[in-house]
């Protein structure tokens, strides 16, 4: 039994360092495409730049994804709607289907308001780190609700939370 439980924990242990990598990578290209930018990243560009991170393959079942932070208008993206009054809303969702939806009131069965908790803990993330967080999700495909983990993490210039997931 012991041999099972070191076996789980470093599975478990694997599995965050991996989408700990996978969150950080992904915020450093977002930061990166700014910066080619100056900070005034055109649609297309940007659009460019979510096709590569929605790409990006989290193991067999998991993705990237990008959730608003904010009720606030972006000033670097005053005509890109997707970065304004985007709070709760996927700006990046799984193969891009459910992008500009509010899922802000998405809940767990036991009433806890998942995305809320997504942005919660995202924002309160420091540089160069992610917080983690369980939860039951459930996409328009799935039957029931799945467990998943996702590594958090903010990105203030979009203000965004960033996370990469898997069941």
């Amino acid at each position: 039994i012991d041999q099972v439980q070191d076996i789980e924990a470093n599975q478990e242990r694997m599995t965050k360092d991996n989408l700990k990598s996978l969150t950080l990578t992904v915020k450093k290209m977002m930061e990166m495409k700014s910066e080619e930018y100056n900070g005034k990243i055109p649609p297309s560009a940007r659009d460019e730049l979510l096709d590569k991170i929605a790409e990006i393959d989290v193991g067999e079942t998991g993705y990237v994804y990008i959730v608003g932070a904010t009720e606030e208008r972006n000033e670097n993206y005053p005509n890109v709607s997707a970065l304004n009054n985007n709070l709760g809303h996927y700006v990046l969702s799984k193969d891009r289907e459910r992008d500009g939806e509010d899922i802000y009131n998405a809940q767990a069965p036991n009433g806890e308001y998942i995305v809320q908790q997504i942005i919660e803990r995202g924002e309160n993330t420091s540089e160069g780190e992610v917080a983690f967080y369980r939860y039951p999700w459930k996409n328009p495909s799935d039957p029931k609700p799945r467990d998943k983990i996702a590594a958090l993490t903010y990105y203030e210039e979009w203000d965004v939370v960033i996370g990469a997931s898997s069941y």
